[in-house]
């Protein structure tokens, strides 16, 4: 599947088999019209039937500038098996990356998101991260990282102490959405470490 022949190449983009451990591609689940509308963006579909959140200021059939959502049903969210499709060795439909690693000698975590130019800037997420820790003492513990990124800055991370008992082995995973400028909700894509 590819987008219109005036479309730019995705920018930003991860290729899914590039990504290291702990990361994972953040993958358009929703759009929001009113959203997209009050940042300069409308919706727009290509002659395959696929949407895209474009800027407003684009002529009739310029894709230029614009965030690929694939498929939408009819309440705007984006129907599975068009997430990620691949056209000529370019991922399309990825928001960006997002990431999860234990640091500081897994005292600490750090999560993170970047978003594709393509796809605006955020405007807020709602993020958590697990962490359960195995053994003699373990236990599970949740982190609301929900709010907001720094305004124009296309990402954001988070850094957190672990609170629960230190064990040998243990496992987070970082899980949410974002919202972008373009009206698109970006889904986290679960990205995972352990120790």
């Amino acid at each position: 599947m590819g987008g219109p022949a005036n479309a730019i190449e995705p920018q930003g983009e991860a290729d899914p088999a590039s990504l290291s451990d702990g990361t994972s591609i953040l993958i358009p689940v929703a759009f929001d019209a009113e959203i997209a509308s009050q940042h300069g963006y409308e919706l727009r579909w290509d002659g395959s039937g696929a949407a895209y959140s474009v800027p407003k200021t684009n002529a009739e059939n310029d894709f230029t500038d614009s965030a690929f959502l694939g498929m939408l049903d009819a309440d705007n969210n984006v129907i599975d098996g068009q997430r990620g499709a691949v056209a000529r060795g370019t991922v399309w439909g990825n928001c960006g990356t997002s990431s999860f690693d234990f640091t500081a000698g897994n005292s600490q975590f750090k999560t993170s998101y970047s978003i594709a130019p393509n796809y605006g800037a955020p405007i807020s997420h709602d993020w958590t991260v697990t962490v359960t820790t195995t053994g003699m003492g373990g236990q599970s513990g949740w982190y609301d990282l929900s709010g907001l990124p720094s305004w124009g800055s296309p990402s954001w991370s988070a850094t957190r102490a672990v609170t629960q008992n230190y064990t040998g082995h243990a496992n987070g995973v970082a899980s949410g959405e974002v919202l972008v400028t373009s009206g698109t909700i970006c889904n986290s894509g679960n990205p995972a470490d352990s120790y």
